[in-house]
């Protein structure tokens, strides 16, 4: 089992299955076991809107069926405050 931090943007690119998604889950280890922060899915549910209502790139069809398939990705979720300070020393190494 490899576990895998799943970003809200690169969630909706593989939802949506666009070209980006695709080369994004190619990336992914065939034993991946995704893990998001809480608010992973009312992130990627403000990308669908925004993408649908702003900028106009997916229809409502689509839209609808990456929520599903949001709906159906089994993630774990963990709560991000305890990992901030993990998380931000990471990041600046």
């Amino acid at each position: 089992m490899t576990p895998v931090v799943v970003d809200a943007s690169a969630g909706v690119e593989i939802l949506a299955n666009t070209a980006r998604g695709r080369r994004f889950a190619r990336l992914l280890p065939p034993d991946a076991v995704g893990w998001v922060p809480e608010h992973f899915y009312v992130e990627v549910a403000g990308v669908v809107r925004h993408q649908t209502i702003v900028i106009q790139t997916l229809s409502e069809e689509a839209a609808a069926a990456v929520l599903g398939r949001l709906d159906r990705w089994r993630l774990r979720q963990a709560q991000p405050g305890p990992l901030i300070t993990a998380a931000w020393r990471f990041a600046t190494t």
